[in-house]
């Protein structure tokens, strides 16, 4: 189990977490999210529609495929996938992936759940 830290103010407390939210309470625009992936785990292929989002490797390996193209990272490592693009993310192993994924929602028209 990791414990995460709020970076930002107005947040709510510490918690022990596995998968979990880190969006500040007060934000409109912006959610965030803690993910740890079990080695062969993956998000699945989606499109994140009217958002942009960026995806920070904390620790492990990763696939991020996107638009039928794929890249190996390794933490520490952070990647940025435009509005409406397709794009999966799989851990190879062999060890947990960590990361936190914040995405930049469009106000006017909130989208539906994310689904890391």
């Amino acid at each position: 189990m990791i414990t995460t830290h709020s970076i930002w103010a107005n947040m709510e407390v510490t918690q022990p977490l596995k998968t979990g939210w880190l969006t500040p309470i007060s934000s409109k625009r912006i959610r965030s999210q803690y993910v740890e992936m079990d080695p062969g785990g993956e998000t699945g292929a989606h499109v994140t529609h009217h958002r942009e989002e960026l995806v920070i490797l904390l620790e492990g390996k990763a696939i991020i495929e996107e638009e039928g193209k794929s890249i190996d990272l390794e933490a520490p490592a952070s990647v940025y996938i435009a509005a409406g693009k397709e794009h999966n993310i799989k851990n190879p192993g062999p060890s947990p992936l960590r990361y936190v994924y914040v995405v930049a929602l469009h106000i006017d028209n909130p989208p539906p759940a994310h689904k890391h």
